[in-house]
């Protein structure tokens, strides 16, 4: 009866431990679980065996009449199974302790996991926030560049507007210039053939003067023309002064509209590079802050929080991710910066040659300037000589004039005396004839 009381309140005690000890490694993690219920139905099973074995002592114990050998093997199996017993005991005390040890740390791990989700939510939740609205700075920050950059490219457009207009006058002024030198090419052509006519007018006018008769009028019509290739003289004067001053002034702008493209360039260039340079320096600053963040981070949480580092992962790549698409918009915009400055360069040549074609244009209109110069002071000189010599002609013409009016009336006087001398001769010699007959006839009587 005190062995079966015994066995009774072991199996009792053994099905206890088995229990707190499945109650034990039901809060450790999932691949321990199999291993800890493994266990336990071997403790089952054990402890079945013991029963069994104590049952069989219990009848040995009663058939104790049977003899000496009966107890001796009794004795042997009672001492075997207590020998079993106390290393049963020993390694359930051992996995009592070893599940205690693994329920306090996993109790510990999740109180850390825990703590460690809430800290690293916070901190999460903050760097998301302070990268969302650097993003957003950064998105104002490229939206006022790219306004900016549209703003400079409708100024660069309206500036080559500007340009094309000067180009176009200045073709219409060199247009205008040559139509003046040419209409001054048909002067000088016609003031020689002029001075030509004037020449061969005053040689025969000195021929004799019977070619005098016809002089005033060719020397009115002379000075007539004389005055209108004055006035025509001064016309181009005037033109050509105005062309130049329209050069000059056309000039002025293109040095002016120059100066403003090359101020808007490098203003749109500095400014440009300074965005460029702040949100590159920013992205860097914020990139390496953040990354140093999260390899402390991932340092701290290595051995434990699989879910907050897969978050951190994950926003980490996220965060890649815009720095990479940052990275490529910073590239596409510093193509287009030295798109700009390419664009910029070409403005600057053109600008150059321009300047240099004005300067070669206006040097040739300085040389025609002075050639027409000196052909209009070589102009002024022969019409100055030209109208001395009319003055003196007009002197001679009306001395002839003078002579031929005393000739004139002399031969008018004995055109008007001769028919009296023709008749009074008529008269002589018809009475000279009557006396003659008269002569004639007494001597015919006698």
């Amino acid at each position: 009866m005190d062995a079966s009381n015994d066995s009774g309140k072991k199996q009792q005690h053994q099905s206890r431990l088995d229990e707190a000890l499945a109650a034990g490694y039901s809060a450790i993690a999932e691949p321990r679980r199999t291993d800890i219920s493994v266990s336990a139905g071997d403790q089952r099973r054990r402890s079945s065996r013991r029963s069994r074995r104590r049952q069989s002592a219990g009848a040995a114990s009663s058939s104790s009449t049977s003899g000496i050998p009966d107890i001796r093997s009794t004795v042997e199996t009672r001492s075997r199974s207590k020998r079993e017993m106390q290393e049963l005991n020993e390694r359930l005390a051992g996995f009592i302790e070893k599940s205690r040890y693994l329920q306090a740390q996993n109790k510990r791990l999740k109180e850390e996991l825990d703590q460690l989700r809430s800290i690293w939510g916070r901190e999460t939740e903050k760097v998301r926030r302070s990268l969302e609205a650097e993003l957003a700075q950064m998105r104002r920050l490229l939206d006022s560049a790219e306004a900016a950059k549209g703003e400079r490219e409708a100024r660069v457009a309206t500036l080559e507007g500007q340009l094309r207009e000067i180009r176009e006058h200045l073709s219409s002024v060199t247009q205008s210039h040559g139509q003046l030198t040419d209409r001054l090419d048909r002067a000088n052509h016609e003031l020689a053939d002029r001075d030509g006519g004037e020449i061969s007018l005053l040689r025969a006018s000195t021929t004799g003067p019977a070619g005098g008769r016809g002089q005033p009028r060719s020397l009115e019509r002379s000075r007539a023309d004389g005055d209108r290739l004055r006035a025509d003289l001064e016309a181009e004067t005037a033109g050509r002064v105005a062309g130049q001053t329209a050069g000059q002034s056309v000039r002025e702008e293109l040095q002016l509209v120059r100066l403003v493209h090359e101020q808007a360039i490098h203003e749109i260039q500095r400014e440009y590079d300074d965005k460029l340079d702040g949100v590159r320096e920013e992205l860097e600053g914020v990139y390496v802050d953040k990354l140093r963040d999260f390899v402390k981070a991932h340092t701290e949480a290595q051995n434990g929080g699989t879910g907050a580092l897969n978050q951190l992962k994950e926003e980490n790549q996220r965060l890649k991710d815009g720095n990479s698409e940052l990275r490529d918009r910073v590239s596409d915009l510093q193509t287009r910066c030295e798109v700009l400055q390419r664009q910029a360069e070409e403005y600057r040549n053109e600008a150059e040659a321009a300047q240099r074609r004005n300067d070669a244009e206006r040097d040739r209109l300085d040389q025609q300037r002075r050639v027409a110069e000196e052909d209009l002071r070589r102009v002024l000189q022969e019409l100055q000589g030209l109208t001395d010599a009319k003055v003196s002609l007009e002197l001679e013409i009306a001395a002839y004039r003078k002579l031929l009016d005393a000739e004139g009336e002399a031969l008018d006087a004995a055109a008007l005396a001769a028919p009296e001398m023709r008749a009074n001769q008529q008269r002589d010699r018809i009475h000279a004839v009557q006396q003659q007959q008269a002569l004639e006839a007494p001597t015919g009587d006698r």
